[in-house]
């Protein structure tokens, strides 16, 4: 998990930050696979558990792209997976 973060509307969220240079294959998001997600639910559960947090809870992903004049660009992805 790269980041913990609360929104809005009082739903905790999971987030998984994937950044992808210039020429590099496929979508940041394709790299979040079932083994990737297995690890994220583990950890959420264990950070739930160890905070004793009662709220919904999602994961998102935020792909990260960084431009040829050096900027990035971000794209957010809420629910990417159940």
């Amino acid at each position: 998990v790269g980041l913990v973060a609360l929104d809005g509307g009082g739903t905790l969220c999971f987030v998984e930050v994937k950044l992808r240079s210039e020429g590099s294959i496929g979508l940041p998001r394709e790299f979040v696979d079932g083994r990737k997600r297995e690890r994220l639910r583990s950890a959420a559960a264990a950070y739930l558990s160890t905070y004793d947090i009662d709220a919904p809870a999602r994961f998102d992903v935020a792909e990260v792209y960084a431009e040829k004049d050096g900027r990035l660009r971000v794209e957010y992805l809420e629910n990417a997976f159940e």
